[in-house]
């Protein structure tokens, strides 16, 4: 007697994987026999595909091995990002730089302008309606350079933890909750995996796992995929699911 499920540790590849003969999704459940419960991924059609998942699991992550990117190809490409980061840190410093004046000019304004107001320079409704103008414009300086200064210091903690998942993807998969393995899967494998005569086959690999096929003289040409101008540039956080994982 089968119990679908389709958020059990057992199965990680739960609707990641299609089936050989028909091309719909395979689903996982547990079966109860003498031998105690094995859980299997199957068709949702009988007599169609069905295989015990623990084997199958087991297999993935021989198959992302067969993805990891050679440590010359890692070392070169890292070498190019840290050259990419370098010219946009300075960019980001001389943005910071300018906040930094114009966060003085303003405070400078703040205190002039309750001067003129104790001396009688200016009536109070003008005041307070200046004062309210100027802090506001204030907030949102300090906001914004609060916010760069922080992706500034993390840019080089997300590259390198970028770079430790590209040569240790399988290890990171196997350590990794049931939420992040399936968004491995879902990132690198955005169509189905088939899983027949105990291998794996996708029509359709991440442009991601492009670099795990580069040769050596071909990784400069990576630079013309990156923006060159600062209005193409984001300084907003990574993609949610990208971030360092701790276990």
């Amino acid at each position: 007697m089968y119990s679908f499920t389709s958020s059990n540790a057992n199965l990680p590849l739960s609707f990641f994987l299609k089936c050989p003969v028909c091309g719909g999704k395979l689903t996982g459940s547990k079966s109860k026999g003498n031998g105690g419960g094995y859980y299997y991924y199957h068709c949702q059609k009988n007599g169609h595909t069905r295989f015990r998942a623990d084997e199958a699991n087991e297999l993935f992550i021989e198959f992302l091995k067969s993805f990891k990117i050679p440590d010359e190809i890692a070392l070169l490409y890292f070498e190019i990002m840290k050259d990419l980061f370098k010219k946009d840190d300075g960019k980001r410093q001389r943005e910071l730089d300018s906040m930094d004046k114009q966060i003085k000019a303003l405070e400078m304004r703040l205190n002039n302008l309750t001067d003129m107001y104790v001396d009688g320079g200016i009536i109070e409704h003008e005041y307070k309606k200046t004062k309210q103008r100027y802090e506001d414009r204030l907030s949102v300086l300090q906001l914004k350079h609060s916010q760069l200064q922080f992706q500034k210091s993390n840019y080089s903690k997300y590259m390198e933890f970028g770079f430790s998942l590209l040569t240790n993807l399988d290890h990171y998969y196997k350590e990794a909750e049931l939420e992040v393995k399936q968004k491995i899967i879902g990132s690198i494998f955005p169509e189905k995996l088939v899983f027949e005569n105990k291998k794996y086959r996708t029509n359709k690999p991440s442009p991601l796992l492009d670099l795990f096929t580069l040769k050596t003289n071909e990784l400069p040409k990576i630079r013309k995929d990156f923006p060159e101008n600062e209005s193409e540039k984001s300084y907003g956080a990574p993609p949610q699911g990208l971030e360092p994982w701790t276990y």
